[in-house]
């Protein structure tokens, strides 16, 4: 499988924020509160569609860099 550069920055940077919010909340509430499929598929969604809109307003207001004086 051949994946190029930009879409496999979207989808790690995705399954990282998606672990990192399960892992803080195995922190929180305990491992048990892992267990259900909501928590699951809430975590998955809420990763995706983070990294989906900070790619989103990155490309529709680019970040400036300074001029070189």
């Amino acid at each position: 499988m051949r994946l190029r550069a930009r879409p496999a920055a979207y989808l790690l940077g995705a399954v990282i924020a998606v672990m990192a919010s399960e892992t803080l909340i195995a922190l929180y509430y305990g491992r048990g509160a892992l267990q259900g499929a909501a928590t699951h598929f809430a975590t998955l969604g809420a990763g995706f569609i983070g990294v989906a809109l900070g790619a989103w307003l990155v490309a529709k207001y680019p970040l400036s860099t300074p001029a070189r004086t």
